[in-house]
């Protein structure tokens, strides 16, 4: 199978699905970059359940960094694009939907108080949502089906604002942000 490079050093020999299917996982990666990225330094916490409360925001900082990596890990493999097959890159964006998913269930394991469950809520159905689209690019990049990548990148693009708003609303719960500790 020919690498990306090879395929885009002429234009003439570029079939138009793998310059369709570069120009899309571009801004697929552009928007689950932004997606990842911002928060705010805020502290809540309960007399009653102070250890419990304090288990639920180091597990919420870990689970909002990590859903800050994958999305920078998304730039890093759209950037690396031309240097990879279409299985290269089906394999890294079902580890990246895999990831995803592994966020997901973190955040199901935890107990958030009442004032933040439906935060948590909203950044588990939107990281799923994520994550079923990822599963759709890698897929397509699997098939070298520029046009299902396009279309799984479109639905990625308008999926993520969801995923930055629920990450930063959850964040300002438990005063997370870019320097919180990584989930594994």
């Amino acid at each position: 199978m020919q690498t990306m490079t090879a395929v885009h050093e002429s234009a003439a020999a570029r079939p138009p699905y793998r310059r369709s299917l570069l120009a899309v996982l571009l801004i697929a990666a552009l928007a689950v970059f932004a997606a990842g990225c911002g928060g705010s330094d805020d502290d809540d916490g309960d007399d009653d359940a102070q250890q419990s409360v304090a288990a639920f925001n180091a597990g919420a900082k870990a689970a909002t960094t990590e859903t800050t990596s994958i999305g920078r890990e998304i730039g890093s493999t759209i950037r690396t694009a031309r240097t990879q097959t279409n299985a290269q890159l089906a394999a890294k964006f079902t580890n990246l939907a895999a990831r995803a998913r592994a966020v997901v269930d973190k955040l199901n394991a935890l107990d958030p108080p009442d004032a933040s469950r439906a935060k948590v809520t909203a950044l588990v159905g939107a990281l799923s949502t994520g994550a079923q689209d990822l599963d759709a690019i890698a897929t397509a990049a699997r098939a070298g089906d520029a046009a299902a990548a396009r279309s799984a990148t479109q639905t990625l693009a308008r999926d993520s604002p969801a995923i930055e708003a629920a990450k930063d609303a959850l964040d300002a719960d438990v005063g997370g942000g870019a320097g919180a500790g990584a989930a594994s």
